[in-house]
C-alpha cells in the first residue's frame, strides 16, 4: 500500500479504476496511517488497504509520525490536515465523489470541523469515521456542530449498532451509519490455553494512564496480593504522565518480583506479550471498542473490562468479564481472577470461548468491511449525485 503525506497520489486497480472513472466516480481517503501505530491507524489502514484493491482511491495522510503525544505532534498533525483542506479547495466544486475521513480525538475536532465544512461546501458526499466514545458518552459542542453541517446523504462510520443508537441520542442527525468492526486488523488466532499457569499471570498492554484504568489494574492485582494469591502483573505500553509513571514506580518497589513496566511493544514483542499473560485487565475509561481486547482474545487469553461502547459486542457472554460502569472493578475483577485460579475447568472453557469469539469477530468484521467497500463503490442516488 502506499500513500502519501505530500500532494496525493491515485492508486489504481485498472478494470475497477475504468469502472469508477466511468461511472463518474472517485474516492478520497483522509485520516491518520502508521507510523505510530494506534488502533486508528492500524484501522484506517485496513480501510484503505481493502478500498484499493476495489477501485481509484486518492489519499492524504493526516499522521504526524510521531509516537508521543506533545504539542510538536499537534501541530504536524494539524498542518498535515490543513494541507488536505488546500488540496480540496485547489481542486474546487465536485460532483459525484465521496471522501472518507476519520474524525480526531478531543483536541484535534477543530480541525475535523473545518474538513467537514470544507467538504461540504465543495460537495463530497462525506462518511465520517468515529473512533472514540468520549463527545458520546458527554455532549460536545464541537461534534454537535460537526453533526449540523452533514446533510442526509453524509454518513456516519461507528464500530458496533449501540455505537450508532448512542450517538443518535446524543445528537440527532438525519445522515446514515454504516458498521465497521475494528476486528478486521486481528487476522492471527492462536490455540486455547489448557490451564492458568502459576502464578496466574495479569497483563495491561495500552497507553497507561488513568484514562485506560492504570490505577484499576494495579488495584486488582494489590487486591490478589492481598488474599494471598500468587499473581504477577505486567504492564505494556507507553506511560502517559508523570503520575502515571510514578504510580508504575511505586507498585514496582512494593511488590520487587512481581510487577514490570516493558514500555511499547509492536509486532511480534505484542504477540509474545498476549502468550506469556493468563488474563488481560482492561478498565477502559474511554474506548469505543478496544482492539487490544480483540488481540487477547485471539491469543486465548480470557479478558475483563469495563461494559462500555462496544466492549459488550468484543467480549460477548463467555470469553471474560463484563464490569457495569458504575461498579468498584478492582473488587469484581480480582473475584474472577479468583475463580479462573480456583478451577482450571473454568479457566479452560473461558479461554476456549476467547478463541470462538476472536473467530467470530474476524469473520463478521471482514463481512462488515466487504460490505462498507461495495457500497462505497456503487453508484450515488441520481438526487444525490446532481447535489
Amino acid at each position: 500500500m502506499q500513500s502519501t503525506t505530500e500532494p496525493p497520489t491515485t492508486h489504481e486497480q485498472p478494470q475497477a479504476t475504468q469502472a469508477a472513472h466511468d461511472a463518474g466516480r472517485a474516492l478520497w481517503v483522509l485520516g491518520p496511517l502508521p507510523p505510530p501505530v494506534t488502533g486508528m491507524t492500524l484501522l484506517t489502514s485496513a480501510i484503505l488497504q481493502a478500498l484499493e484493491s476495489a477501485g481509484c482511491v486518492r489519499s492524504f495522510n493526516w499522521s504526524p509520525g510521531l509516537p508521543r503525544r506533545s504539542l510538536w505532534m499537534r501541530l504536524r498533525r494539524n498542518a498535515r490536515m490543513l494541507r488536505s483542506v488546500a488540496m480540496l479547495l485547489a481542486r474546487g466544486r465536485v460532483r459525484n465523489e465521496r471522501l472518507y475521513m476519520v474524525a480526531n480525538s478531543y483536541s484535534g475536532l477543530y480541525s475535523t470541523a473545518l474538513v467537514v465544512f470544507v467538504a461540504a461546501r465543495l460537495g463530497y458526499t462525506i462518511y465520517l469515521h468515529h473512533h472514540v466514545y468520549f463527545y458520546i458518552d458527554e455532549y460536545d459542542s464541537r461534534m454537535a456542530w460537526i453533526v449540523r453541517r452533514l446533510r442526509p446523504r453524509d454518513v456516519h462510520v461507528v464500530h458496533c449498532a449501540k455505537m450508532v443508537d448512542d450517538f443518535r441520542n446524543r445528537y440527532p442527525t438525519t445522515s446514515g451509519f454504516q458498521i465497521v468492526y475494528p476486528s478486521i486488523v486481528v487476522d492471527e488466532i492462536g490455540q486455547p490455553r489448557p490451564a492458568a499457569r502459576q502464578p496466574l499471570r495479569l497483563g495491561l498492554l495500552s497507553n497507561l494512564s488513568a484514562a485506560k484504568g492504570l490505577s484499576d489494574v494495579i488495584a486488582t492485582f494489590s487486591a490478589l496480593v492481598d488474599r494471598q494469591r500468587d499473581v504477577t502483573l505486567t504492564l505494556a505500553g507507553p506511560v502517559s504522565s508523570s503520575d502515571s509513571q510514578r504510580l508504575i514506580d511505586e507498585t514496582i518497589a512494593n511488590y520487587p518480583g512481581r510487577v514490570r513496566n516493558i514500555g511499547p511493544l509492536y509486532g511480534d514483542d505484542k504477540r509474545r506479550f498476549f502468550n506469556d499473560i493468563d488474563a488481560f485487565l482492561f478498565p477502559t475509561k474511554s474506548e469505543s471498542w478496544g482492539l487490544v481486547l480483540n488481540e487477547a482474545l485471539a491469543a486465548g487469553v480470557p479478558v475483563i473490562t469495563f461494559d462500555r461502547g462496544c466492549t459488550s459486542l468484543v467480549v460477548g457472554e463467555e470469553a471474560g468479564l463484563l464490569i457495569d460502569r458504575g461498579a468498584l472493578f478492582a473488587e469484581l475483577a480480582a473475584l474472577q481472577v479468583e475463580r479462573w485460579i480456583d478451577d482450571n475447568d473454568l479457566y479452560r472453557r473461558t479461554s476456549q470461548a476467547a478463541i470462538a469469539q476472536a473467530e467470530r469477530l474476524h469473520d463478521d468484521g471482514q463481512r462488515t468491511l466487504d460490505d462498507f467497500v461495495r457500497h462505497m463503490f456503487s453508484p450515488l442516488p441520481p438526487a444525490l449525485s446532481n447535489a
